[in-house]
């Protein structure tokens, strides 16, 4: 199972999440590679659902016209218009779509995105947001996360995510250590 917790700030954007997997009804924690939260030039992902739906999403080329390196001129723009395109189009491309109800959307899951130190939601059935007060968290135990990260938000946000994966952990049989953490930056660095 997964949590994902991410908060926005000013400049930038961080994320993280735990190493947590099933495995035919056992979950096990990955200790050398982590494919839940992952960065790419300026993009960071944080995925929950099946891990090949995450690997789609961490190794698939770029969209056409557009490169992880390069920031777009209007993010909130980008987001909602070409970048959900790229997304429909690898999902669909790796036959990972489903319909419920005549609507398309993942086959699991959900996950942040970061692009350039935005932070944003994408639904399972690409629907675009942003969260008014700039704390998130997804997957298995989210509730335990953003509880301990709103009562924390005060402190630095790295120690907000850290409060909130421990939280997801110490109530969630389906969450734990070691946690992984990726910042996405107004400029590229």
């Amino acid at each position: 199972m997964t949590v994902i917790v991410g908060v926005q700030k000013e400049d930038y954007c961080i994320l993280g999440g735990d190493r947590m997997v099933s495995v035919g009804g056992n979950y096990i924690s990955r200790e050398k590679v982590s494919h839940k939260v992952f960065k790419r030039g300026g993009f960071i992902f944080g995925f929950t659902g099946t891990s090949r739906d995450a690997q789609i999403l961490n190794f698939e080329k770029h969209g056409e016209g557009w490169d992880f390196n390069e920031k777009p001129e209007d993010i909130d723009y980008f987001m909602h218009t070409e970048f959900i395109e790229w997304i429909k189009n690898i999902y669909g491309k790796n036959k990972r779509l489903k319909t419920e109800n005549e609507i398309i959307g993942f086959s699991s899951g959900c996950f942040l995105a970061g692009c350039f130190g935005k932070l944003y939601y994408v639904g399972p059935h690409f629907s675009v947001s942003q969260y008014k007060d700039s704390v998130y968290a997804i997957g298995c135990g989210w509730e335990f996360a953003y509880g301990a990260m709103f009562t924390s938000k005060n402190e630095p946000p790295m120690t907000m995510l850290e409060n909130g994966l421990k939280a997801a952990s110490y109530y969630s049989a389906y969450i734990n250590e070691p946690f992984d953490f990726v910042e996405s930056y107004k400029e590229l660095k």
